[in-house]
């Protein structure tokens, strides 16, 4: 089925195609960045995006049906990228999405982007847990991704995470965290808010969802995630549950990283071992033993997806094509 199947309650179409046009926004503003270019003119702040199909980031007023929006802050991750076959690395700041408003509505929209860079790549696949916002009580989280969002290039910025004043984005260096907190203390109240993501975006954007609810105003963030992996583990799920937050999970049946990281590194289960022989069991129990060393406890980890899923199935021929959101994702929403 090439069409996304929405049997979940609240499920907006035309919101999510106007999300997915707001990712495609967040892709233009990264290579933009890479081409050492402008993404905007000096002299303006505001984004045009659409509900439609027909949306090109490149020439956006083209669209069949604009809509403006007030650009409030980027967000920004210094990272270091490894240059492999000629041995060096470098630091580099790069842009990683937007927070917008709608000024007819005052709907706010967070919105990351996905996985771009080669060091975006290696903390995708960070999947030691950490407590999220160093609070145990929310449960653990991918240390990759957990690491793009809370870490700036700043140490002062960053021993302000907890604080309940957030200081000022100091130009391009405050975290990801910081820059959200601060940029929403100043929005209207009673703002609905949405958040989105594709891929690593969408990871980001579950974080953000639950650090919005439970550290800001907006005690009800609505979140449409494209292709993302799994967060955390079912502690950090639950949180979302008791919350009773709006979470639909979009994904294609036939993309792979909407898979990752597994939802248990556990093979072999207590429903298997308990018809086992003794001698059976003791083999099995070596064996989990060995793994749990050699992954230095990655296989005791679980991980468990977030909010409701909406899948659709579409084989474009290879793993990008997959998971590619300006055609085949976008296709899905038509």
């Amino acid at each position: 089925m090439s069409q996304l199947n929405t049997p979940v309650p609240n499920f907006d179409l035309v919101r999510a195609m106007e999300l997915a046009n707001l990712l495609q926004l967040a892709n233009s503003q990264f290579e933009f960045h890479e081409n050492k270019q402008d993404w905007l003119p000096e002299d303006t702040r505001k984004l045009i995006g659409s509900t439609s199909f027909d949306f090109d980031p490149i020439k956006p007023t083209n669209t069949s049906s604009p809509v403006e929006y007030d650009l409030l802050a980027s967000f920004w991750f210094t990272e270091v990228n490894f240059q492999v076959a000629i041995n060096f690395h470098k630091v580099e700041t790069v842009p990683f999405g937007f927070i917008a408003k709608q000024p007819k509505t005052n709907d706010i929209f967070i919105v990351f982007r996905g996985t771009r860079e080669s060091a975006e790549w290696l903390d995708d696949f960070q999947f030691k847990q950490v407590n999220f916002l160093n609070d145990p009580s929310l449960g653990g989280v991918s240390s990759g991704f957990n690491k793009i969002y809370t870490h700036s290039y700043d140490q002062q910025l960053d021993n302000h995470l907890k604080s309940s004043t957030p200081v000022p984005p100091s130009d391009r260096k405050a975290s990801i965290y910081q820059t959200l907190a601060y940029t929403l203390q100043n929005c209207p109240p009673g703002s609905q808010v949405f958040v989105t993501g594709h891929s690593l975006g969408g990871a980001l954007a579950t974080l953000a969802t639950l650090h919005t609810a439970k550290s800001t105003q907006f005690k009800h963030p609505i979140l449409y995630s494209f292709a993302s992996p799994r967060v955390g583990n079912s502690k950090f799920a639950q949180q979302f549950r008791d919350l009773n937050l709006q979470v639909f999970r979009i994904a294609n049946s036939e993309d792979i990283v909407p898979t990752a990281p597994l939802a248990s590194g556990t093979i072999v289960g207590s429903e298997m071992t308990s018809v086992m022989s003794p001698a059976q069991v003791k083999r099995i129990n070596a064996l989990k033993e060995f793994a749990r060393i050699s992954t230095n406890n990655l296989s005791d980890q679980k991980y468990e997806h977030v909010g409701a899923p909406l899948y659709f199935t579409t084989a474009k021929g290879s793993i990008s094509y997959n998971h590619n959101l300006e055609i085949t994702y976008r296709e899905a929403l038509k």
